[in-house]
């Protein structure tokens, strides 16, 4: 499979700072991706705005050197939490660009940290390392990864596999493996429809110490390529049924989910 045409920015603070873009393959997704003038980017929390800023700029200097000159007037964000970055964003404190930034969010914070109770830090056995973007060849291309002009489906033989495996489950717990958390998303709405309680969540790089409502981790293996620690905190009680996606190339990822809950591990494939 050829790779995606991308443009790359950073996620300063991530784990995996080192983030692409894949261009749309499907001719009126890329045409509406050149011309537009409304920038959205959704995600789940804002701190900083530096992600914003840094994904915003990498995608304006992009059009630019395409020739795709049309300058956006609004810059929409859409999330979860919003912390302090909402009031610098939208007033143009932390990025030069005239477009206005709309900041929509269900719940403003204030966060404030104290000192772990033993000292430790939830980064003292987790070596942070400058990491190669995820090959963009690999993986989901027409389930949105390189754009889409309809909203992606699973295929018939997944939800079929599912379904009959998930019937006497109650609840089932659908595992997004590293980076097919949408897909999950998706087969868990599906499950539902049929009656079934589901729980849906994801493996991450993110390591936390237990506490709180983190009552424990499991250690499970990356995707493609990505030599680093993963983790699925709070993972399901000992005998759940459980159902884990994986993008091809990727099944590894669902390893310690099949080998502690014998897991239906699903490969999550493109429809042509």
């Amino acid at each position: 499979m050829p790779e995606c045409t991308t443009f790359g920015f950073e996620e300063v603070h991530s784990h995996g700072p080192a983030q692409v873009v894949c261009i749309p393959e499907v001719r009126e997704v890329r045409e509406v991706f050149a011309t537009a003038r409304t920038l959205v980017i959704v995600d789940d929390e804002l701190t900083t705005g530096s992600t914003v800023c840094s994904l915003r700029r990498a995608f304006i200097e992009h059009r630019q050197a395409q020739g795709w000159f049309g300058s956006l007037s609004t810059t929409a964000v859409a999330l979860v939490t919003s912390a302090s970055a909402r009031a610098k964003l939208e007033k143009g404190d932390v990025d030069g660009n005239d477009d206005e930034i709309a900041v929509v969010a269900l719940a403003d914070i204030d966060v404030a940290f104290s000192a772990s109770p033993d000292g430790t830090d939830p980064g003292d056995s987790f070596v942070t390392r400058e990491l190669s973007p995820l090959g963009p060849g690999i993986g989901l291309r027409r389930f949105g990864r390189a754009g889409a002009a309809q909203a992606p489906a699973l295929p018939d033989a997944i939800l079929a596999r599912a379904l009959a495996f998930s019937r006497s489950a109650n609840p089932c717990f659908v595992v997004g493996a590293g980076e097919c958390m949408h897909p999950a998303f998706i087969l868990g709405r599906a499950l539902e429809a049929q009656g079934i309680t589901v729980l849906v969540q994801s493996s991450t790089r993110s390591p936390v110490l237990p506490g709180g409502v983190i009552r424990g981790s499991l250690p499970v293996e990356g995707g493609v390529d990505v030599e680093i620690p993963y983790f699925m905190h709070n993972p399901p009680p000992r005998g759940a049924r459980v159902i884990a996606l994986f993008e091809p190339g990727a099944e590894r990822s669902t390893r310690a989910l099949v080998e502690a809950y014998g897991a239906l591990a699903l490969e999550v494939w493109d429809e042509q």
